[in-house]
Protein backbone atom coordinates (compact mmCIF):
# COMPACT_ATOMS: atom_id res chain seq x y z
CA UNK A 1 0.00 0.00 0.00
CA UNK A 2 2.94 2.40 1.24
CA UNK A 3 4.64 2.32 -2.35
CA UNK A 4 0.83 2.99 -4.13
CA UNK A 5 0.43 5.69 -2.30
CA UNK A 6 3.87 7.01 -2.96
CA UNK A 7 3.42 6.13 -6.88
CA UNK A 8 0.84 8.90 -6.29
CA UNK A 9 3.05 11.73 -4.80
CA UNK A 10 3.67 14.60 -7.50
CA UNK A 11 7.19 15.21 -5.85
CA UNK A 12 8.72 11.73 -7.22
CA UNK A 13 11.21 11.31 -9.68
CA UNK A 14 11.83 8.70 -12.01
CA UNK A 15 15.18 7.37 -9.88
CA UNK A 16 12.95 7.70 -6.63
CA UNK A 17 9.95 5.53 -8.17
CA UNK A 18 12.67 3.14 -9.73
CA UNK A 19 14.32 2.58 -6.40
CA UNK A 20 11.10 1.75 -4.79
CA UNK A 21 9.83 -0.60 -7.64
CA UNK A 22 13.11 -2.15 -7.19
CA UNK A 23 13.35 -2.67 -3.65
CA UNK A 24 9.42 -3.86 -3.73
CA UNK A 25 10.54 -6.77 -6.00
CA UNK A 26 13.88 -7.48 -4.07
CA UNK A 27 11.87 -7.39 -0.33
CA UNK A 28 8.96 -9.26 -1.54
CA UNK A 29 10.11 -11.75 -4.14
CA UNK A 30 7.90 -11.06 -7.07
CA UNK A 31 8.10 -10.54 -10.94
CA UNK A 32 8.22 -7.61 -12.28
CA UNK A 33 4.76 -8.56 -13.96
CA UNK A 34 3.47 -9.18 -10.41
CA UNK A 35 3.81 -5.73 -9.40
CA UNK A 36 2.58 -3.90 -12.50
CA UNK A 37 -0.63 -6.26 -12.20
CA UNK A 38 -0.64 -4.77 -8.02
CA UNK A 39 -0.33 -1.34 -9.10
CA UNK A 40 -2.25 -1.46 -12.30
CA UNK A 41 0.58 -0.21 -14.84
CA UNK A 42 2.23 -2.10 -17.67
CA UNK A 43 5.40 -4.41 -16.76
CA UNK A 44 7.46 -2.22 -19.39
CA UNK A 45 6.33 1.08 -17.52
CA UNK A 46 7.97 -0.64 -14.22
CA UNK A 47 11.29 -2.00 -16.36
CA UNK A 48 11.46 1.60 -17.93
CA UNK A 49 12.36 3.17 -14.62
CA UNK A 50 14.41 0.39 -13.21
CA UNK A 51 16.52 0.60 -15.86
CA UNK A 52 17.24 3.88 -15.18
CA UNK A 53 19.23 2.56 -12.34
CA UNK A 54 21.95 1.20 -14.62
CA UNK A 55 22.85 4.74 -15.93
CA UNK A 56 26.00 6.38 -14.20
CA UNK A 57 25.53 8.69 -11.51
CA UNK A 58 26.22 11.17 -12.96
CA UNK A 59 23.24 10.64 -15.51
CA UNK A 60 21.18 9.98 -12.73
CA UNK A 61 22.43 13.37 -10.98
CA UNK A 62 21.22 14.99 -13.95
CA UNK A 63 17.89 13.42 -14.00
CA UNK A 64 17.37 14.43 -10.28
CA UNK A 65 17.74 17.99 -10.77
CA UNK A 66 15.77 17.78 -13.99
CA UNK A 67 18.90 18.69 -16.20
CA UNK A 68 16.97 15.82 -18.37
CA UNK A 69 14.26 14.16 -18.70
CA UNK A 70 13.08 10.79 -18.20
CA UNK A 71 13.04 10.19 -22.37
CA UNK A 72 16.62 11.52 -22.38
CA UNK A 73 17.55 9.07 -19.77
CA UNK A 74 16.13 6.32 -21.66
CA UNK A 75 17.24 7.51 -25.23
CA UNK A 76 21.04 7.17 -23.39
CA UNK A 77 20.43 3.42 -22.32
CA UNK A 78 21.28 1.80 -25.85
CA UNK A 79 24.74 3.22 -25.69
CA UNK A 80 25.62 0.46 -23.16
CA UNK A 81 29.09 2.68 -22.58
CA UNK A 82 29.24 4.95 -19.43
CA UNK A 83 31.58 7.00 -20.47
CA UNK A 84 28.95 7.79 -23.84
CA UNK A 85 26.15 7.60 -21.79
CA UNK A 86 27.78 11.10 -19.87
CA UNK A 87 29.17 12.55 -22.71
CA UNK A 88 25.57 12.46 -24.14
CA UNK A 89 23.85 13.60 -20.95
CA UNK A 90 26.47 16.68 -21.40
CA UNK A 91 25.58 17.55 -24.68
CA UNK A 92 22.04 17.15 -24.01
CA UNK A 93 22.44 20.21 -21.28
CA UNK A 94 25.15 21.80 -23.21
CA UNK A 95 23.17 22.03 -26.70
CA UNK A 96 19.56 22.05 -25.23
CA UNK A 97 18.73 19.04 -27.16
CA UNK A 98 15.10 17.29 -27.43
CA UNK A 99 14.17 14.05 -26.61
CA UNK A 100 14.35 12.87 -30.21
CA UNK A 101 17.30 14.75 -31.28
CA UNK A 102 18.81 12.99 -28.71
CA UNK A 103 17.51 9.41 -29.63
CA UNK A 104 18.19 10.27 -33.35
CA UNK A 105 22.07 11.32 -32.37
CA UNK A 106 22.27 7.95 -30.04
CA UNK A 107 21.03 5.42 -33.12
CA UNK A 108 23.56 7.71 -35.81
CA UNK A 109 26.41 6.88 -32.68
CA UNK A 110 25.44 2.98 -32.73
CA UNK A 111 25.16 2.18 -36.20
CA UNK A 112 28.90 4.14 -37.01
CA UNK A 113 30.15 2.01 -33.91
CA UNK A 114 28.81 -1.06 -35.68
CA UNK A 115 29.89 -0.37 -38.80
CA UNK A 116 33.49 0.09 -37.38
CA UNK A 117 36.57 -1.23 -39.09
CA UNK A 118 36.25 -4.22 -41.67
CA UNK A 119 39.56 -5.92 -40.71
CA UNK A 120 42.30 -4.96 -37.84
CA UNK A 121 45.54 -5.67 -38.04
CA UNK A 122 46.79 -7.14 -34.79
CA UNK A 123 50.17 -5.61 -33.03
CA UNK A 124 52.20 -8.96 -34.98
CA UNK A 125 51.05 -8.18 -38.08
CA UNK A 126 48.61 -10.48 -38.32
CA UNK A 127 44.89 -9.84 -39.95
CA UNK A 128 41.81 -10.50 -38.57
CA UNK A 129 39.32 -11.66 -40.53
CA UNK A 130 36.92 -9.25 -41.98
CA UNK A 131 33.93 -8.16 -40.19
CA UNK A 132 30.84 -8.96 -42.49
CA UNK A 133 29.01 -5.51 -43.02
CA UNK A 134 25.44 -6.75 -42.03
CA UNK A 135 22.91 -5.90 -44.27
CA UNK A 136 20.10 -3.05 -43.57
CA UNK A 137 17.88 -5.71 -42.55
CA UNK A 138 19.74 -6.86 -40.39
CA UNK A 139 21.23 -3.99 -39.36
CA UNK A 140 17.58 -2.87 -38.49
CA UNK A 141 16.83 -5.95 -36.49
CA UNK A 142 20.30 -4.95 -34.78
CA UNK A 143 19.28 -2.24 -33.55
CA UNK A 144 15.58 -3.00 -32.26
CA UNK A 145 16.76 -5.78 -30.28
CA UNK A 146 19.19 -2.92 -29.27
CA UNK A 147 16.63 -1.14 -28.23
CA UNK A 148 14.87 -3.67 -26.53
CA UNK A 149 17.40 -5.16 -24.53
CA UNK A 150 19.81 -1.71 -23.80
CA UNK A 151 22.46 -3.42 -24.92
CA UNK A 152 24.86 -4.37 -27.91
CA UNK A 153 23.32 -6.87 -30.03
CA UNK A 154 25.51 -8.77 -32.99
CA UNK A 155 23.19 -11.15 -35.77
CA UNK A 156 25.62 -12.86 -38.01
CA UNK A 157 23.68 -15.62 -40.91
CA UNK A 158 24.56 -17.76 -43.53
CA UNK A 159 22.39 -18.07 -47.21
CA UNK A 160 21.16 -21.50 -45.97
CA UNK A 161 19.44 -19.16 -42.83
CA UNK A 162 22.05 -20.62 -40.44
CA UNK A 163 23.10 -18.08 -37.70
CA UNK A 164 24.33 -16.44 -34.23
CA UNK A 165 22.56 -13.78 -32.30
CA UNK A 166 24.92 -12.62 -29.77
CA UNK A 167 23.65 -10.33 -26.97
CA UNK A 168 26.63 -8.31 -25.13
CA UNK A 169 26.89 -7.39 -21.23
CA UNK A 170 29.19 -5.94 -18.87
CA UNK A 171 28.25 -6.98 -15.85
CA UNK A 172 26.23 -10.10 -13.29
CA UNK A 173 23.72 -7.30 -12.80
CA UNK A 174 23.29 -6.15 -16.77
CA UNK A 175 23.33 -9.91 -17.88
CA UNK A 176 20.16 -10.73 -14.74
CA UNK A 177 18.14 -7.88 -15.95
CA UNK A 178 18.38 -9.13 -19.55
CA UNK A 179 17.84 -13.34 -18.84
CA UNK A 180 15.00 -11.67 -16.57
CA UNK A 181 13.70 -9.55 -19.30
CA UNK A 182 13.53 -12.33 -22.07
CA UNK A 183 12.93 -15.80 -19.15
CA UNK A 184 11.27 -13.66 -16.73
CA UNK A 185 12.29 -14.21 -13.36
CA UNK A 186 13.90 -17.55 -12.00
CA UNK A 187 15.29 -18.33 -8.83
CA UNK A 188 17.40 -16.04 -7.10
CA UNK A 189 21.03 -16.99 -7.43
CA UNK A 190 21.11 -19.91 -10.24
CA UNK A 191 21.02 -17.88 -13.47
CA UNK A 192 24.65 -15.61 -12.81
CA UNK A 193 27.27 -16.35 -15.42
CA UNK A 194 31.30 -16.63 -14.47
Amino acid sequence: MAIIENLHRKDLNPLEKAASFQWYLEQYDCTQEELATRLSLDRSTIANLIRLLELPEAVQDALRRGQITQGHARALLPLGDEDEQVKFCDRIRRDGLSVRQTEALVQETIQQADAGPIGVVARDGTKSRPRRVPSEHVAALEQELRAALGTKVTITHNSRGRGKLVIHFRSHEEFERIREFLCGPGPAGQSQVG
